[in-house]
């Protein structure tokens, strides 16, 4: 009789634990950008019972270090925001560790200047043009995601895209790399 009842505890018990929700949302912070382009990044991810989760990730950029660049040295272009949805492959079943791979399209809106040459017969002369791009990017990222205590998680991603809409005025190249710090809970 002992016996019985000590089986079905371990069976209950066993099937206890395979009902353990695994964390449904992650939201996290981009440290990397904060640090070397004063900017604001928040991310929020949806995971998913596949290998494949999706989220959306808004950066505001906010730099006086970048903006005296942009208007007094030879920085052309300035990102003010871009809001980036993206959806990502991991490549293992582990959901302590893994590797992933992430396709991504970036709207972005920042500042641009560009040097004219506005000639007539006799002479020319050399103007700076100034104005704002909105573009739409397309791209893809590489990343490593780990799970450091409870529901707090560390992720490394390094990832392009290029800009599609307005490339005489964006820039060609938009770039997708952090370090982030996040935190994952259930629904």
């Amino acid at each position: 009789m002992n016996r019985t009842i000590l089986f079905l505890l371990i069976c209950v018990s066993a099937a206890a634990q395979d009902k353990i929700q695994k964390p449904a949302y992650e939201i996290r912070t981009n440290v990397l950008s904060a640090i070397s382009q004063g900017g604001y990044n928040l991310s929020i991810e949806k995971k998913t019972s596949t290998a494949f989760s999706y989220g959306i990730s808004l950066t505001k950029t906010s730099s006086p270090s970048l903006e005296s660049k942009y208007e007094n040295g030879n920085k052309s272009h300035l990102s003010n925001w871009d809001l980036t949805p993206f959806v990502r492959y991991k490549f293992s079943d582990s959901n302590r560790s893994f590797y992933f791979a992430e396709a991504f399209t970036a709207l972005n809106q920042g500042k641009y200047k560009t040097i004219i040459r506005n000639t007539s017969a006799e002479y020319a002369v050399y103007q700076i043009e100034k104005g704002n791009y909105l573009d739409l990017a397309l791209g893809g990222s590489m990343g490593y995601h780990i799970l450091i205590k409870n529901n707090w998680t560390a992720e490394f991603l390094v990832g392009f895209g290029s800009n599609l809409l307005q490339r005489t005025k964006s820039p060609d190249v938009v770039s997708r790399v952090g370090l982030s710090i996040g935190y994952q809970f259930n629904k």
